[in-house]
């Protein structure tokens, strides 16, 4: 028995990259952890950056910064008043 299979490429249309769900704007309490998260889309794959005070946040201890190619996440563990800001 043969078998013949043939792999076809799609080409897929450039699209900008766009917000599906947006920031929500928050108030915590000094300690508590916060949580702010997106969804996003475009082709190719949006890259993304978090900034704050548009500065490049960078992940830490106190920051956990997650990304999956659609819906991004950042998460402050112990939100402290030097935290406050904005962020995009």
């Amino acid at each position: 028995m043969k078998f013949f299979y043939e792999i076809i490429s799609v080409e897929k249309e450039a699209a900008p990259p766009a917000f599906v769900t947006k920031l929500q704007d928050q108030e915590v309490k000094e300690g508590e952890m916060v949580s702010f998260e997106c969804e996003v889309e475009g082709w190719p794959e949006p890259e993304l950056v978090w900034l704050v005070d548009e500065q490049p946040l960078r992940p830490s201890h106190d920051f956990k910064l997650e990304y999956d190619g659609q819906n991004a996440k950042l998460e402050i563990r112990d939100a402290q008043p030097e935290d406050t800001g904005v962020y995009t």
